[in-house]
């Protein structure tokens, strides 16, 4: 039969889809052994400091993935594009850039987590790791509303800094 809003069906697909989601998500951190007991996802090996009264910190994992990134940017798309430069000028862009994408992934985990706050949800913190960002958060949305606004905020905050990165590298 077909769903319609408000429907017993609808809500048990719903929190079926949502389930599926965070097994699937537990699945992938448990291959990386990041999984914690007691709902905390990832743990932050290192502390940034707060952020808008948020903790920030950072997965030991993030390490590989800005390793690749640097890695992959300095010896093969940067001398690529931009041909007869040192190799140390090459890694120093390919740092930047790795730098810059960590600040969008915090960026994007942001959006989430002060929306959510104006919503009512206490942001524990947000954790950036091997593959993307998690604002913890505890508690859920009171009404569908706040919940769209809270899952929207990230990919909108996200296309607007690639609209701004495209712009600045035109």
């Amino acid at each position: 039969p077909p769903l319609r809003a408000g429907s017993l069906h609808g809500k048990r697909r719903r929190s079926r889809i949502r389930r599926t989601a965070c097994q699937s998500a537990d699945l992938i951190l448990e291959i990386y052994g990041l999984h914690v007991e007691g709902g905390e996802a990832v743990r932050a090996s290192i502390s940034l400091g707060r952020i808008a009264g948020i903790q920030v910190g950072i997965n030991a994992s993030v390490f590989l993935i800005v390793a690749i990134l640097v890695a992959g940017l300095a010896t093969g798309q940067l001398p690529a594009a931009f041909p007869g430069r040192s190799i140390v000028a090459y890694v120093i862009a390919a740092v930047i850039a790795a730098v810059l994408f960590l600040a969008s992934l915090l960026a994007h985990e942001l959006a989430h987590s002060l929306v959510a706050r104006r919503n009512g949800i206490e942001v524990e913190s947000i954790v950036l790791w091997l593959l993307g960002g998690v604002a913890q958060l505890r508690g859920e949305a009171k009404t569908p509303g706040a919940d769209f606004r809270i899952a929207i905020v990230g990919p909108l905050t996200s296309f607007a800094l690639a609209v701004i990165f495209g712009l600045g590298a035109a």
